[in-house]
């Protein structure tokens, strides 16, 4: 990005949470200029031509749900990229009961709407516990897929992906 190679917007901080997403704080101290807004670009150019590029590519846009609007999901679908999105964020209790209710939870989604998408992070009580279940799942009619199954060419409401 231009901006930061000539130091005119500058990474104060980043926070990365494995497998999850990475956010990065920046800063200026020139007059006029708005850090965040360079790093999307004049009305989200950049963030268009990310996702243009995903679509020239036919690569999937993957968009967790942590917000309730994301302006990339906009993006992706203008850009007519495949989408698909988390149905179900399993670990947001990282403890074996808040877990299995989410998976409870991803269970009652996929026979109401015949498919879900379950997101969760790599901590070892989710792997552990997401270990343990998934033989289960297919005892109770469910299949997992990869997520490209359900994506949408282009725009769906994916690490773990199940469908009845």
């Amino acid at each position: 990005m231009p901006e930061i190679a000539d130091g005119t917007v500058e990474i104060s901080a980043i926070a990365r949470e494995a497998g999850h997403r990475t956010k990065i704080a920046v800063r200026t101290s020139v007059p006029g200029v708005n850090a965040k807004g360079a790093c999307i670009g004049p009305m989200g150019q950049r963030v268009r031509a990310v996702m243009s590029e995903l679509a020239a590519r036919g690569l999937l846009f993957f968009y967790n749900g942590v917000n309730s609007y994301s302006a990339a999901m906009s993006s992706a679908r203008q850009a007519r990229a495949g989408i698909a999105s988390a149905t179900v964020t399993l670990d947001n209790d990282q403890t074996s009961a808040g877990l299995d209710a989410r998976l409870t939870e991803l269970e009652n989604e996929a026979h109401k709407n015949g498919f879900a998408i379950g997101v969760a992070s790599p901590f070892p009580v989710s792997l552990a516990r997401i270990a343990e279940w998934a033989p289960s799942a297919e005892l109770h009619g469910f299949r997992i897929v990869p997520v490209s199954a359900l994506a949408k060419q282009p725009a769906l409401s994916a690490e773990a992906a199940i469908r009845r």
